[in-house]
């Protein structure tokens, strides 16, 4: 049996939030003083990096960085549009489809069972903090999960990016 769940890659991203089978980690680099970041700003996209990015949609970037934005000013940091801010934010996504074969029941007497493919599509959303004093990644904290579909998007961003930033700053 063939099952189809999948959206478009455009609203892909948006659902990530919504996936009980979502996949949060981080990394950073242990010898940044994350307490002396309290500004931060984006890193301007590039649509030209990835040409199947979900993120060339403007609608997608302004939802991610929305997000990313409210999340962090919840938690007391502040945003600077223009100036120097203590750290600089760059976000990617990305959206590619999957295969799963689950084969159930097999014996030597009975022969083969029931075996079913799945075709999902499954995001990826990267949340980057680059120190721009040292021009260096100083923590990275992404979500992969399986995209359901596209209803109630942003409440399913922000949730994703709630995690995302749940793990920072990083604890040892």
């Amino acid at each position: 049996m063939l099952r189809t769940i999948a959206v478009s890659a455009f609203l892909g991203l948006l659902v990530l939030g919504g996936c009980a089978s979502k996949t949060v980690m981080s990394d950073f680099d242990r010898n940044s003083d994350f307490e002396s970041y309290r500004t931060f700003g984006f890193i301007p996209y590039n649509d030209k990096l990835d040409p199947s990015s979900p993120l060339n949609k403007r609608s997608m970037r302004v939802r991610i960085e929305d997000a990313i934005r409210d999340e962090l000013e919840s938690r007391d940091y502040r945003f600077i549009d223009n100036g120097n801010p203590d750290i600089r934010i760059a976000f990617h996504a990305s959206a590619r489809e999957q295969i799963m074969v689950d084969h159930y029941g097999y014996s030597s007497w009975q022969g083969p069972g029931q075996t079913d493919i799945s075709r999902y599509k499954e995001g990826t959303l990267v949340i980057d903090f680059v120190d721009p004093d040292q021009k260096q990644l100083v923590w990275r904290g992404w979500a992969v999960g399986v995209i359901i579909g596209p209803e109630d998007t942003n409440e399913q961003i922000s949730k994703t990016v709630k995690r995302i930033i749940d793990k920072y700053p990083p604890k040892e």
